[in-house]
């Protein structure tokens, strides 16, 4: 007989999904705010930015599957101790670092081990609480990695102007570890409320009729789109252009773009409620999509905005990306929740691949539409900016036709593997 964790163990749970899932984007967006002092530091330009960038999410997402495999066996309390353990301690190395080199290999152990964090969020979710809550506590979760977004960018610009951004990192890094030590001191085992653990071979013989279930890889590929296009501007290279075509600084850009993630953190709770009160997952996908769509337009076209507009604009914006909270929601109708940590994480991984693989290539088309080399902010151009943002609305097209084929029933019992 399954023994249900109390209420008290659920609220710890969540709080500390809620958390591990907020710090990933802290360490990993914070990078954003430090784009010019890093250029200066390592002597290096905006490809350069882009690889430290990229080399973060190439090892996001080649560990989503081990951490997924490790959720499943170690269990939510012990891979939460090792994941943020390992983050923060790479984070101080990054902090020392010297070279391209050495910042990309300490960028790497980062995303090797937060790599567990959406496995822990929406996965624990998954796992522990009823089916029917999940797409508003998963929309949830998704607003806490907002408040991780939000303090990546003016909070930590004016951090990074004040004492630099290498002490900057080392303060993350103490705060991870300070949570760490809390949570291995008051956080109970959560090994009686686990199933018992498939062995390897099984658990790949359960995995077979999941593969084959073409839902799956349709909600798989929508989830590999949405959320880039919000990830390469408000992630990474929206402070910068915003600075540059409206003559901020760096700080003050980081303030207008983090109306992004706010955008983000609200979309994903009204997605949540928006699919319980119509009972389909289809529309809102559909209508979260075609605003994505439609704002690319106007937030990457040759006109300017009123500064007063900006933080609306980006905000709506934002919502685009809760499509991509859903996706788990959704994968979490069709499979076993045996399976649970493993299909988390191959989700995850289409999520993080399309930025791990566009991050460098946008660093690649604003240096090829720079007639500049200098390894500086101030070198570059909003219109070099704008030609590389101009595959965006591309990148909302193709999740917004798939869409369309998601053919998953609306539910509330727990769920099982569907075709």
């Amino acid at each position: 007989m399954k023994i249900h964790p109390s209420k008290r163990v659920l609220l710890c749970i969540f709080l500390i999904v809620a958390f591990f899932y907020g710090y990933d984007p802290l360490i990993r967006s914070s990078i954003q705010s430090m784009v010019n002092p890093l250029m200066n530091s390592l002597n290096t330009n905006a490809t350069g930015i882009g690889v430290i960038s990229g080399s973060y999410l190439y090892a996001y997402v080649l560990m989503q599957i081990p951490s997924g495999i490790l959720m499943d066996w170690m269990g939510l309390k012990r891979l939460f101790i090792l994941a943020v353990s390992v983050c923060s301690i790479a984070l101080i190395a990054f902090a020392l670092s010297s070279s391209v080199e050495s910042a990309s290999i300490s960028r790497a152990v980062i995303g090797a081990f937060a790599a567990a964090s959406t496995i822990v969020g929406f996965g624990a979710v998954l796992k522990y609480f009823p089916v029917a809550s999940a797409p508003v506590l998963i929309g949830i979760v998704q607003f806490s990695g907002t408040i991780g977004d939000v303090i990546s960018g003016y909070p930590v610009a004016t951090s990074v102007s004040n004492i630099g951004w290498r002490y900057t990192s080392i303060i993350i890094a103490l705060i991870g570890l300070f949570v760490v030590l809390l949570v291995s001191i008051k956080l109970p085992s959560l090994q009686q409320y686990e199933k018992t653990k498939l062995k390897f071979n099984e658990q790949v013989r359960n995995l077979m009729p999941t593969f084959k279930n073409r839902q799956v890889w349709v909600c798989i590929g929508f989830a590999f789109f949405i959320w880039t296009p919000v990830q390469l501007f408000a992630g990474l290279w929206g402070t910068s252009a915003v600075a540059l075509q409206y003559h901020l600084p760096i700080e003050s850009a980081a303030a207008y773009v983090s109306a992004t993630w706010f955008g983000v953190g609200i979309g994903s709770i009204l997605i949540g409620i928006m699919t319980n009160f119509l009972k389909s997952y289809r529309i809102p996908l559909v209508f979260f999509t075609s605003i994505g769509l439609i704002f690319s337009f106007v937030l990457f076209g040759s006109f300017t905005l009123p500064l007063w507009l900006l933080p609306i604009v980006f905000f709506i914006y934002g919502t685009s990306a809760s499509g991509q909270a859903l996706s788990f929601a959704v994968l979490g109708r069709v499979i076993e929740k045996e399976n649970i940590g493993i299909m988390t994480a191959i989700n995850n991984m289409a999520v993080m691949l399309s930025s791990a693989i566009l991050d460098p290539v946008v660093g690649w088309l604003i240096d090829l539409h720079s007639s500049n080399t200098h390894n500086s902010l101030s070198s570059y151009t909003i219109s070099d900016f704008n030609y590389a943002f101009s595959i965006i609305p591309v990148l909302f097209v193709i999740p917004l036709l798939l869409s369309f084929f998601i053919r998953v029933s609306y539910g509330i019992k727990d769920n099982h593997a569907t075709t």
